[in-house]
């Protein structure tokens, strides 16, 4: 695992130049065999050109300085999510442009990465940050009590959805929170194998060119503990409120909700249901219930993602935009029982929230034990 670490990581910035369209650089790498391998992608701000793409290979590792010349670019439309070929882009890109080769410079220092790219007619440069393996978990906008959180859960639910964790870790999905990070050879290899291994115990099909479809998919399985890149909300303050109680990470004082400004979110930024070849983005996702009998009870919705650093992400646009989406609540964990006692007056346990033999064994045990 410290090998995978060392050689993977999403990294994430902007890219300067003079000479060609500015915009987001993203380079995402998976640690494999003592090297790396992964993609380098440039997605323009001005929306009449290309984005592109260069494959990467670090046989010995991603230390230090990495000279690329001659790098082929491939070109793809990231609100589609599609690659193309050269002879396409007079068609999809009218006014566009993209080179067919770059020379590329890497220096990877610690979690950062700078780089330069030349091309015959362009040329620039930037530095790209990943996540740090103890990055800090961002601080609470609220302290509350107990009491505290319950009447603001009943009078601050319009618009909002919510998210409880265990303690106040920062926002990633699982498929993040691990040592993989590029998501083509995860949507490419990782899901047709999974759906090959379940196929026989599932009674639907799930059509993998429908972005509905997928993404019902993605959650029946991440409820079943596979990695995705979906982060988990729900619509009700109190259910979130569970999650965070339920299993109270003994090692930290507090647990932590978040709260959402979805309709905001949703009026400010395009929502894409797309992870690959598409640019940065923080889509909120409403999937039908497909095989999974645990989003209704759940109340549950979900946010689609292609960033390691979803809290980094949110901070960005609200600098930006001037607003708040994103509001962080710390309850202390020592008020576990007393919140934990109401929410089962409320309907809200581990049975009712998980039908079948393990969420009424995990109610029973939160009761007797």
């Amino acid at each position: 695992m410290a090998g995978s670490r060392r050689n993977s990581g999403q990294w994430i910035g902007r890219a300067n130049s003079q000479t060609a369209a500015e915009g987001w650089a993203v380079v995402e790498l998976d640690g494999i065999a003592g090297g790396a391998i992964g993609k380098a992608y440039h997605f323009p701000d001005d929306p009449t050109a290309p984005a592109v793409f260069a494959e990467l290979a670090f046989p010995d590792g991603i230390n230090g300085h990495h000279v690329r010349m001659q790098t082929p670019l491939y070109t793809f439309h990231p609100m589609r999510g599609e690659v193309f070929s050269r002879d396409r882009l007079p068609e999809i890109f009218p006014d566009g442009w993209a080179a067919d080769t770059a020379d590329l410079d890497f220096e990877f220092v610690g979690d950062e990465l700078r780089f330069q790219f030349k091309t015959t007619q362009t040329e620039g440069n930037g530095r790209l940050w990943r996540v740090a393996d103890e990055e800090p978990a961002t601080p609470s906008d609220r302290k509350m009590s107990w009491q505290e959180f319950v009447a603001f859960a009943s009078s601050h639910n319009n618009g909002n959805i919510f998210r409880g964790q265990s303690a106040p870790h920062r926002l990633r999905t699982s498929f993040h929170r691990s040592s993989r990070k590029d998501l083509v050879r995860y949507r490419m290899v990782d899901i047709p194998e999974v759906y090959r291994s379940l196929a026989c115990q599932l009674q639907h099909y799930f059509d993998p060119n429908n972005p509905d479809q997928t993404g019902a998919f993605y959650s029946l399985i991440q409820h079943h503990g596979y990695p995705t890149p979906l982060l988990d909300w729900t619509f009700s303050p109190f259910v979130a409120a569970f999650f965070a109680f339920e299993r109270a990470d003994p090692s930290s004082p507090d647990v932590r909700i978040f709260a959402f400004d979805r309709a905001a979110w949703e009026a400010d930024l395009p929502q894409i249901k797309l992870v690959t070849f598409t640019g940065p983005h923080f889509s909120m996702i409403d999937v039908p219930s497909i095989e999974n009998n645990r989003m209704v009870p759940q109340q549950a919705t979900a946010a689609l993602t292609n960033i390691d650093d979803v809290e980094f992400y949110i901070q960005y646009h609200e600098t930006v935009l001037s607003k708040k989406y994103l509001h962080r609540i710390d309850i202390p964990a020592t008020e576990r029982d007393v919140a934990l006692a109401q929410l089962r007056l409320m309907g809200i346990t581990a049975g009712s929230l998980f039908p079948g033999l393990d969420g009424t064994c995990r109610a029973m045990a939160a009761k007797n034990f």
